[in-house]
């Protein structure tokens, strides 16, 4: 497993022990889901999540717009630039070739050192 990809998995993780100390169980239910899917190799689980944190990206600069309005609070900057540069990370490293071509060899189940099949 390519080690950007580790980081995106250990990422989720913490994200889903989070959710679970804050009550929210089914955020962790669906956490766990993604990233049994992810390490299943899914492309659909894997287009999805760069999806998610694109939106999730748009969602963060509006809260911080609005939020500008009202207070003018460091942390709360701090805040929406570790959100933003986490979600630019996920989907700069789920695009990235080898993490790809890592997701179709797990998905496919091919050995490391065969290749896939010919297209026609």
């Amino acid at each position: 497993m390519p080690g950007k990809l580790m980081v995106v998995v250990g990422l989720m993780a913490l994200g889903a022990v989070l959710n679970l100390v804050a009550g929210g169980i089914l955020s962790a239910v669906l956490e766990v889901v993604l990233i049994v899917g992810v390490l299943a190799g899914n492309d659909g689980v894997r287009t999805f999540l760069r999806g998610l944190a694109a939106i999730q990206i748009l969602w963060t600069i509006t809260v911080l717009a609005g939020a500008a309005t009202l207070t003018n609070s460091p942390a709360l900057l701090l805040a929406g630039i570790i959100a933003i540069t986490s979600c630019a990370y996920f989907i700069w490293a789920l695009g990235q070739d080898d993490v790809r071509e890592w997701m179709f060899r797990k998905n496919f189940k091919l050995d490391d050192g065969s290749d896939p099949p010919p297209s026609l």
